[in-house]
């Protein structure tokens, strides 16, 4: 999203458009569900985090775009980065060399834990399970019941999976602890 949101204005840039009424508008624009929205709020009393919810579709370039946004986003060694990703769906033959590419932007983010889920993910959890902590569960419900311990104060969690996958349901699942222990979310 912020990616796309930087090319809209180096577009309007170039066209020598007013990039004010541009940045005005985009400051207004709010990300579809499970397609980039930000929260920040406390899941338990004593642990606040931002989650970043991708959970409704993923194929391999937009997995790619999204770890790398995150990445960007919320870089820097002061911060802590959990990833939890799910199977992208429909991958046809590639699938499995699809899944295991992402290790390479993976290893750039650096991220203090990884959480994976579904069938296609199993085999990059076996390339990352030595180099960071973590879990891969063969399905959601699984993950859903593991989560809080997983996730620690200050946590900056990526959701991204294909829709297929119910990924979404943690970040559903987030959202209410956010809502529970928040004024507002």
């Amino acid at each position: 999203l912020v990616l796309d949101m930087a090319f809209v204005l180096a577009v309007i840039n170039d066209m020598k458009l007013p990039v004010e009424d541009a940045v005005e508008r985009l400051n207004r624009f709010q990300a579809l569900a499970g397609r980039g929205e930000i929260f920040k709020g406390k899941i338990q009393k004593d642990r606040e985090i931002v989650l970043v919810d991708e959970a409704f579709n993923a194929n391999p370039l937009s997995m790619k775009a999204a770890l790398e946004g995150f990445g960007k986003m919320f870089g820097g060694a002061d911060k802590s980065r959990v990833l939890i990703l799910g199977d992208m769906a429909e991958g046809g033959p590639e699938t499995r060399q699809h899944h295991l590419a992402l290790a390479e932007t993976i290893d750039k983010i650096q991220p203090a834990r990884i959480l994976l889920c579904g069938q296609e993910m199993k085999n990059l959890w076996d390339v990352l399970k030595d180099r960071y902590s973590g879990e891969w569960y063969p399905e959601f419900s699984a993950l859903n019941k593991d989560i809080l311990n997983w996730l620690k104060d200050g946590d900056f969690v990526l959701v991204k999976s294909s829709h297929s996958i119910c990924l979404y349901r943690i970040v559903s699942y987030l959202k209410l602890l956010m809502a529970k222990y928040n004024e507002s979310v």
